[in-house]
C-alpha cells in the first residue's frame, strides 16, 4: 500500500478500509515484528510536535499510519494524489468485530482498554464462532505494560484493539509489540460508540468535517483542549506543511 509524507515527516499509508479489512482479517504480522495500526487524527499531530516520543513512535518501522481526521485528510490530498479516504476508528472498528463471526480465519481479538461491560458486549458477538481472544480492561491511568503484556501473552490473540486514547495507546501498543508481536489497532474512544455510550456524529456532520464541533459540543469540558488547543496546533502545522517545499 502506497504511503505519502504529512506534517513532521510522518508517513500515512492510503489504503481503503476494504484493505485494511483484509489485512486484519488474514494477514499474519512477521514473528519478530508485528504490526501497529495508529488511527491518527488533528489530535494526535498536535500532541505530537510537543512530543517527541510520540513523533518517535509514529515514524516506527512497524507503524502504520491511518488518516483519520476529514482536515487531516484534505492537507494531504492537496500535496498528493490520496486515492481513498479518511479511516474512522470507530467505523474501522464496527466493521471488523461485525464482520469477524462471518469471516473464514483463524485469528482471534483481545480487546485492552475500556470496562468490563464493554467487553462483554464484544465477547457476546466474538466467542461463539471462536472469534474472541480475551479483554484486560485496566483501571483509568493503570495501563502498565507488565500487567498489559500478561494478560495478552497467555492467551496469544491475534489482533489487539487497544481503547486507551491518544497518545497513551500509541505508546503501549508499541512497547507491547516489542515484547509480543502481533497486531495491534489504536482506536480510541471506537469502543464507546460501538456499544453506544457516546453518540457518534451524523453522517452529514462527518461529511462536511465537522464532527469535532459534534463531540466538542457533547462534552465541552473534557474535549475543549483536544480541539481548541489541538486544532490551532494543527492549523499552524498545517500552514508550515503547505508552504513547505
Amino acid at each position: 500500500m502506497p504511503k505519502t509524507a504529512g506534517p513532521l515527516s510522518i508517513s500515512f499509508t492510503d489504503a481503503s478500509i476494504a484493505e485494511i479489512m483484509h489485512w486484519i482479517e488474514y494477514t499474519h504480522p512477521n514473528q519478530s515484528r508485528g504490526t501497529v495500526i495508529h488511527l491518527v487524527n488533528a489530535y494526535t499531530l498536535a500532541l505530537a510536535s510537543q512530543d517527541s516520543g510520540l513523533v518517535a513512535v509514529l515514524r516506527d518501522l512497524n507503524a502504520v499510519n491511518l488518516v483519520d481526521s476529514f482536515w487531516l485528510h484534505k492537507l494531504l490530498a492537496s500535496r498528493s494524489d490520496l486515492k481513498h479516504g479518511q479511516i474512522r476508528g470507530p467505523s474501522l472498528f464496527k466493521e471488523a468485530i461485525t464482520r469477524a463471526p462471518h469471516v473464514v480465519s483463524a485469528r482471534n481479538h483481545f480487546l485492552l482498554g475500556g470496562t468490563e461491560a464493554q467487553a462483554q458486549v464484544i465477547r457476546s458477538i466474538l466467542e461463539p464462532f471462536g472469534k474472541w481472544g480475551g479483554s484486560y480492561a485496566p483501571a483509568y491511568g493503570e495501563a502498565d505494560i507488565d500487567s498489559c503484556f500478561a494478560r495478552i501473552s497467555n492467551v496469544e490473540p491475534s489482533v489487539i484493539w487497544v481503547c486507551l486514547g491518544t497518545p497513551k495507546q500509541d505508546f503501549v501498543a508499541q512497547r507491547l509489540n516489542q515484547k509480543f508481536p502481533a497486531t495491534y489497532i489504536c482506536v480510541g474512544a471506537a469502543l464507546d460508540f460501538f456499544t453506544k455510550e457516546k453518540n457518534e456524529a451524523p453522517i452529514w456532520v462527518r461529511s462536511i468535517g465537522m464532527e469535532w464541533a459534534f463531540r466538542f459540543l457533547q462534552e465541552p469540558k473534557r474535549l475543549w483542549k483536544r480541539y481548541l488547543w489541538g486544532n490551532g496546533v494543527f492549523i499552524g502545522l498545517a500552514l508550515r506543511y503547505w508552504f513547505q517545499k
